[in-house]
């Protein structure tokens, strides 16, 4: 499984019948006056499933570690199955995901990893600055 897309956004939709994805709002800064601060926002992700891959359920997890290392799982409890295109290709997996509630605790580098099947495929990192 490869990454093609992973952002964080102000807002991510789908079109169900092609798999196309729009995203607005795309940041990787963050600028609270305090600590802890709560936002509502997307993130974009698309995967690239290898061959071996395709007809597998796979668990997805994405966990955001803090400046101290503390994790938290984000998106527990999440399964993918990719697909085949029409002409026999794994096809690309398009996932928009709305984090309602997403806290920070503290100022500093924050980094999502991106884990399928246990294994951390890529990250989004994002900075929360003192405003």
């Amino acid at each position: 499984m490869k990454v093609q897309v992973a952002t964080l956004a102000d807002n991510v939709t789908r079109e169900p019948d092609f798999g196309k994805m729009t995203i607005t709002g795309c940041y990787d800064q963050l600028r609270f006056p305090s600590v802890p601060a709560r936002i509502v926002t997307a993130v974009a992700l698309k995967l690239r499933p290898a061959p071996n891959e395709v007809g597998v359920t796979l668990p997805l997890v994405l966990r955001m570690i803090d400046p101290d290392g503390q994790t938290m799982d984000l998106i527990p409890n999440t399964t993918i199955t990719p697909t085949h295109t029409d002409d026999g290709m794994p096809a690309e997996i398009p996932i928009p995901f709305l984090l309602d509630g997403l806290t920070f605790f503290k100022f500093g580098s924050h980094r999502i990893d991106i884990i399928v099947a246990g294994k951390v495929i890529g990250d989004i990192e994002v900075n929360v600055l003192r405003q």
